[in-house]
């Protein structure tokens, strides 16, 4: 039996020492060889796997994550997102007059997820009900834990409840790990394997339990594990390791290690991930033009540099699909990117899976429940109209929509039996009413409906039939067709998704509320906490494009050319604050025993710890980093800060080329040549300056000559 350790820092060339180690085991044919990595990073490998020599041997061979092998070997339900939210709304219904700690008027997305979230560390600690009692028990008897015990007691009463109520189902991966875990052990699954385990820095109480089992049955296990024991950002790694060998030792397993080291470069890159955490290094002596620091004041400012060097690497050679973007959180900036990267036709792809509550179809639901719930108000009626899947002719929208708003129409006054009789000279009376009544008696036959409701299944049947009698099918299959015109692949695979979610969406709303009663209220937040909760999937279609990553979300590849966007401080690294249902001070009391609560705030810290690292060494050739000085929104507070990482790079490479970057149009700006957009507005700018530049005396000339100026 082998247990081996690949040990090396980043680009040192572990994985490809594992892959080599993999192949020499898949040539000799004995048993098959799984490579199992975080559930994110699966696809990257087999990008990379795919070309290699000796295709023929690589059927005996599975790429897999945790998740994968258990959903494959263990008979149980994985219950997805959307059921998990669903399950635990409703427990929460039933259970919420027996909760000690909190009093619930109405349950709502937000407490879900809580206590989702709450359930899911206990599961992770490998908690049950019992467990939760008995240390709320023991905390009773100990001063300043405040609301700690109950909490714990209906944490308690929750995690009994959901056990009571699955059926061969279950709430989260664990407990199907620990099913696989019992498999292996009894019928001795995967006996002689190779286990190659690259990607991790540390594995969880379950995945530990699992590796035990894997090695009690004399299956091999090879680690490939960024480390260089000197680093205080491998902290994780190495507590890790010595997990594993007090394991392999109780099997009577010798551990080997194989270290690999990356050549010693003489690169600012390679400096950066030798010297970036080790405290009194010296400034970097070379060249360091490959490290860019831009700014901008505002979020806006700060997209627009990243678009102006983007355009300006591609024009010097730069293929797009060498350079990416990595945010810790890219939630302000995606309504930048999605408006800006156009102006420079930068193709890119966000690495994230879409709510479906900005769907078309299901915004569409949601405005003929928001309609009924408050009962025709003048906003409600209209967003629905204007939505662009109600059958109505755009024209007449707006024709109906100024002559309620001259006479101030709205609620019940929009669907009376008789005729509109305000009398005005700029509207043709009869042609307002013939539009007033086909709208009218569409809309209030669903109202009506849904007003009758009380069962999920009905709510169902109305939204279906109102989305089958509004034509959407046939308006999505026109916008897609459109979007593919373009060019605009993912968003056309969205929208031709939609209804297909839509009607997975209200099967699982009927199927775990059969028998509960909802007001429309009601139903409406819980259909809108459904559209949260679902995710839109989709493919990338494998062109040349930025890739957009989010570090934490998915594992972001290595480019020649890479952006860390938003690195302020609070935003990159993102110290967690441990609130929800455990505030910080009930989590302080639950990690003094380590051994019974190990996801602490120190957990967060060293995580990212370890994406800070992930992140500046990612770049093979350069590395930019931005920052915004100033608030998006006044309201919002004061000036931002650059976070800790851009005040080290600083330390380390004072010479590092540094930008401050604006949208504002300048006609001196040699970047607004990349967009047509840009180049137009800062033509008249230039027209009015009398000392013209050569490059705009260039652009006038060749303009003239192909005769677009006269």
């Amino acid at each position: 039996m082998v247990c081996e350790f690949i040990l090396g820092r980043r680009g040192s060339g572990k994985t490809e020492a594992l892959y080599d180690k993999m192949m020499t085991r898949l040539s000799e044919q004995r048993g098959k060889v799984h490579l199992v990595l975080p559930e994110q990073a699966t696809f990257l490998h087999e990008k990379r796997i795919a070309p290699l020599p000796g295709n023929r041997s690589l059927l005996d061979l599975e790429i897999t994550s945790f998740r994968r092998m258990s959903r494959r070997h263990v008979p149980l339900n994985l219950l997805d997102p959307l059921g998990c939210h669903l399950l635990v709304y409703k427990l929460l219904k039933d259970q919420k007059e027996k909760f000690q700690s909190f009093r619930l008027s109405e349950v709502t997305g937000g407490v879900v997820k809580q206590m989702l979230q709450a359930m899911s560390e206990a599961s992770m600690n490998l908690l049950c009900g019992d467990d939760l009692r008995k240390k709320a028990e023991e905390l009773e008897k100990t001063e300043q834990c405040g609301d700690l015990p109950r909490k714990l007691q209906d944490l308690a009463l929750l995690m009994d409840a959901s056990v009571e109520t699955l059926e061969g189902d279950t709430l989260n991966e664990n407990e199907l790990l620990l099913c696989l875990e019992q498999r292996i052990r009894e019928k001795h699954l995967f006996c002689g394997d190779l286990f190659c385990f690259d990607d991790f820095f540390d594995f969880t109480a379950a995945e530990y339990r699992l590796l035990d089992a894997l090695m009690s049955v004399g299956a091999d296990l090879i680690f490939a594990f960024p480390h260089d024991a000197q680093d205080r950002r491998f902290r994780k790694t190495t507590l890790a390791m010595r997990k594993i060998r007090g394991m392999a030792q109780s099997h009577s397993i010798v551990c080997d290690v194989l270290p690999v080291y990356r050549e010693d470069g003489e690169s600012a890159l390679d400096y950066l991930e030798r010297y970036y955490s080790q405290r009194g290094a010296s400034p970097f002596p070379g060249d360091c033009s490959n490290i860019t620091i831009l700014s901008g004041p505002r979020v806006c400012d700060e997209v627009e540099g990243i678009a102006k060097e983007l355009s300006r690497l591609h024009y010097e050679g730069v293929p797009w699909g060498e350079m990416g973007i990595c945010f810790r959180d890219a939630g302000k900036y995606l309504p930048y990117i999605k408006e800006i990267f156009p102006l420079y036709q930068i193709p890119f792809y966000y690495d994230d899976a879409q709510s479906l509550l900005h769907h078309p179809i299901f915004s569409y639901c949601c405005g003929l429940l928001r309609l009924a719930e408050e009962r025709w108000s003048f906003l409600s009626v209209f967003a629905l109209l204007k939505s662009g899947l109600f059958p109505m002719e755009e024209t007449a929208c707006d024709l109906l929509e100024n002559y309620c708003l001259a006479h101030g129409i709205r609620g019940s006054r929009f669907y009376q039996e008789g005729d509109w009789i305000y009398e005005d000279e700029d509207f043709d009376l009869g042609t307002i009413n013939e539009i007033r009544h086909g709208v009218a008696s569409f809309l209030k036959s669903f109202t009506d409906r849904l007003g009758r409701c009380r069962k999920t299944q009905d709510y169902a049947a109305v939204l279906w039939d109102f989305v089958d009698q509004s034509h959407c099918a046939h308006t999505l299959s026109q916008w897609r067709t459109e979007e593919e015109t373009q060019g605009r692949l993912l968003k056309a695979e969205e929208l031709s998704l939609g209804l297909d979610r839509l009607g997975e969406l209200l099967d699982q709303l009927v199927a775990a509320f059969p028998e509960d009663s909802f007001s429309t209220a009601d139903f409406a937040s819980l259909f809108e906490m459904g559209c949260r909760v679902q995710k839109l999937n989709t493919i990338p279609p494998g062109i040349d494009e930025v890739e957009i990553s989010i570090l934490g979300q998915s594992r972001p590849p290595v480019k020649d050319i890479v952006f860390l966007g938003g690195v302020n401080e609070g935003v990159f690294p993102n110290y967690i604050s441990a609130e929800g249902f455990f505030n910080r001070r009930d989590r302080e009391f639950l990690s003094a025993d380590g051994a019974f609560w190990q996801r602490d705030s120190s957990f967060f810290y060293d995580n990212e710890m370890i994406l800070v690292y992930q992140g500046l060494t990612l770049a093979r050739k350069a590395l930019y980093l931005s920052y915004c000085t100033g608030s998006e929104d006044d309201l919002e507070g004061g000036p931002m800060e650059p976070s800790e990482v851009i005040v080290r790079v600083k330390e380390l490479f004072p010479q590092a080329v540094e930008k401050s970057v604006t949208a504002e149009v300048r006609g001196d700006d040699a970047e607004i040549f990349f967009s047509t957009e840009r180049l137009l507005s800062a033509l008249p700018m230039a027209l009015r300056n009398a000392d013209f530049q050569d490059r705009w005396e260039n652009l006038l000339a060749y303009l003239r000559q192909e005769t677009y100026l006269a």
